[in-house]
């Protein structure tokens, strides 16, 4: 588990600028403590304010120095987060602190994670939709839960609305330092309009919402991602959204926070909370087609594409290289076996063409015939 807490991504994602190939997509900013959402000029949250607010924290690391992220209570054995928070991060690396207000107090549940899902759908590339589900070692009990919007909820996050932020991240811009105190804000969701005005292309209005509070400046901040955002927390306590990106500087009038939204999410979630606690990632089922996830895809002198395959085994996964031909490129289509690193694990390392390149992984039987759901992606190295 990364000593820093995860980035929040900005307005400005860096691209993999670093190596001699990039890949023209947009990515979170790495890493860094002053790059993570937060609630700004909030007020520290009542004993009952939102308490299904959890916070992710670093195995065996005290909860002041090691929370990174927050994340939501929905079941006793099921935490929501971001998925940027913990992908490629290892279940057993990952505690759910539960049922405390003060990181330094005592109290509460701190309880291991089982098994990390990621939502349909998210890369690292595309960041979205930028949702997880913890499922716990254990269940925890005696913390109140929030609850799910219906999957068709559009008014969940209708303009105008009011809803709540909450979590451990940075109380402003200035000090750089994380609340010890839980802190919760009220801040109104924003039309799509808006956001789009804010963020372009970054935003997808169809797997996310963004909100603010211009006239005291209240937003969701570093340390924050993951965490929930409510509607009427004070009765249903409805999750809404996640945690997800926001401006260079939190509390900006002009770049509200953005958050995943949770609606179009709402029967996976289910999925994912039916599992028993102590579920484990540990390896593929025994039984099922074979279903392939690329994961990520990091360049230097050459890229590795990292890819899970959940289901059966198959007798081998391959990637498959496509680039159009045209404007002087000769046409690429070429394919590699993929490594098995570890259980429903793989890798390769590939030399990229430059422009437009379609990737996809797709589980194969002996004879080489495609025998489950391969994963594709689409990018641009420059």
């Amino acid at each position: 588990m990364p000593a820093r807490m995860p980035a929040r991504p900005s307005a400005r994602r860096a691209l993999l600028a670093a190596a001699p190939v990039v890949l023209g997509l947009l990515l979170p900013a790495a890493a860094s403590a002053a790059a993570t959402p937060r609630v700004v000029n909030g007020s520290p949250a009542a004993v009952d304010q939102a308490p299904w607010t959890v916070a992710l924290v670093q195995r065996g690391v005290p909860a002041t120095r090691g929370q990174f992220c927050g994340g939501t209570l929905i079941g006793p054995a099921t935490v929501v987060t971001a998925a940027h928070c913990v992908a490629g991060e290892v279940p057993r690396a990952i505690e759910v602190l539960a049922g405390r207000r003060f990181l330094s107090g005592s109290g509460g549940r701190r309880v291991a994670a089982s098994r990390i899902a990621l939502a349909p759908g998210w890369t690292p590339r595309r960041e979205s939709p930028d949702i997880a589900v913890l499922t716990l070692a254990e269940p925890v009990e005696g913390v109140p839960l929030a609850t799910l919007p219906e999957a068709d909820d559009a008014a969940a996050t209708r303009p105008g609305r009011r809803l709540q932020v909450s979590g451990w991240g940075m109380r402003s811009n200035r000090t750089g330092s994380t609340a010890d105190a839980l802190q919760a804000a009220e801040v109104t969701a924003r039309s799509d309009r808006a956001c789009l005005r804010a963020y372009l292309f970054l935003f997808s209005p169809r797997e996310m919402v963004c909100a603010n509070d211009v006239r005291s400046a209240r937003d969701a901040c570093r340390g924050d991602s993951g965490g929930p955002l409510v509607g009427d927390p004070a009765g249903t306590a409805t999750l809404v959204g996640v945690v997800s990106f926001g401006g260079e500087r939190c509390a900006d009038p002009d770049a509200p926070g953005v958050y995943a939204e949770v609606a179009p999410l709402v029967p996976w979630i289910l999925t994912q909370a039916a599992l028993p606690a102590g579920s484990t990632d540990d390896g593929a089922t025994a039984t099922g087609t074979p279903v392939a996830r690329i994961e990520r895809i990091t360049c230097r002198r050459l890229c590795r594409v990292e890819a899970a395959v959940r289901g059966r085994r198959p007798s081998t996964v391959v990637l498959r290289i496509v680039r159009s031909g045209g404007a002087g490129r000769r046409a690429v289509d070429r394919t590699v076996r993929m490594a098995r690193t570890s259980v429903g694990r793989y890798r390769a390392q590939v030399d990229l063409p430059l422009g437009s390149v379609r990737l996809s992984v797709s589980p194969r039987s002996s004879s080489g015939r495609p025998t489950g759901r391969a994963d594709v992606v689409r990018i641009r190295v420059v």
